[in-house]
C-alpha cells in the first residue's frame, strides 16, 4: 500500500503485515454494524440539533416579547 503527501511530494510505501490482508470470522459483518450505528448516531445529532435550534429561537421570540411588555 502506498500514500502520499500532498503539500511535501513524498510518497510512503506501507507494507501490509500477511496476517492483516485476511479478514477475520465476521470482520465484514462486524464493520458494517459499527458504520451503521454510526449513520444512526449521525441523523440523532443532527435532528437533535435542528429541534434545538427550533427551541432556541422559540425561547429568543418569547424572551423578546417578554422584554418588550416590561418597557
Amino acid at each position: 500500500m502506498a500514500y502520499g503527501d500532498e503539500n511535501l511530494g513524498t510518497l510512503y510505501l506501507l507494507e501490509v503485515h500477511s496476517n492483516l490482508r485476511h479478514p477475520v470470522h465476521k470482520e465484514k459483518e462486524n464493520i458494517e454494524a459499527f458504520w451503521q450505528r454510526e449513520m444512526e448516531k449521525c441523523e440523532y445529532v443532527t435532528e437533535r440539533r435542528e429541534k434545538m435550534k427550533v427551541e432556541y429561537e422559540t425561547k429568543q421570540k418569547q424572551d423578546d416579547l417578554r422584554k418588550a411588555r416590561e418597557e
